[in-house]
């Protein structure tokens, strides 16, 4: 897993660690989507692209690599 933290910053974008920042806040889906003004589906589009760029299956497991690699 540690290869694939280096340079995680820069493959994130800024609304990609802003959504992180709110899933890691324990908001929910629909919670996270309202509050960015983006619907659920848009949302986890996002989401996947995240797990995809963190090497994550789930949210949990995108939540410990962001926080592994210092984004959180």
């Amino acid at each position: 897993m540690a290869p694939r933290q280096e340079g995680l910053l820069g493959e994130l974008t800024k609304r990609e660690i802003e959504l992180l920042k709110r899933l890691d806040s324990g908001m929910s889906n629909r919670e996270i989507a309202e509050s960015v003004f983006i619907s659920e589906g848009t949302l986890k589009w996002h989401l996947h692209n995240i797990y995809g760029k963190l090497g994550a299956r789930n949210r949990s497991g995108a939540l410990i690599c962001a926080r592994r690699a210092g984004l959180l």
